[in-house]
């Protein structure tokens, strides 16, 4: 299993999330990062493209957006997603 860091970026914490990676873009540097959000309606590429611009140096993996329609596959698309970006066998 490879490591990566998860972070979530839900519309209440965004401001909070751009914080930590800002205030630890160093500590990012060469780190595989995966974003990833649940949402009624909006989506994650703005959240995305903004963590590229706080930690240029850090590797983004492919993100989840969990919406409202989504919901009946909630866990299978997690599962998936987690083996995907190599976090889960």
């Amino acid at each position: 299993m490879k490591r990566i860091l998860l972070i979530p970026c839900l519309w209440l914490l965004a401001f909070t999330v751009m914080a930590c990676l800002h205030n630890h873009a160093e500590q990012l540097k060469g780190k595989r990062v995966a974003l990833f959000a649940s949402s009624g309606s909006s989506g994650i590429n703005t959240s995305v493209n903004d963590a590229r611009k706080l930690c240029p140096e850090a590797t983004f993996t492919e993100s989840l957006l969990l919406t409202s329609s989504t919901l009946g596959q909630l866990s299978s698309r997690i599962t998936n997603w987690l083996k995907k970006i190599e976090v889960m066998p």
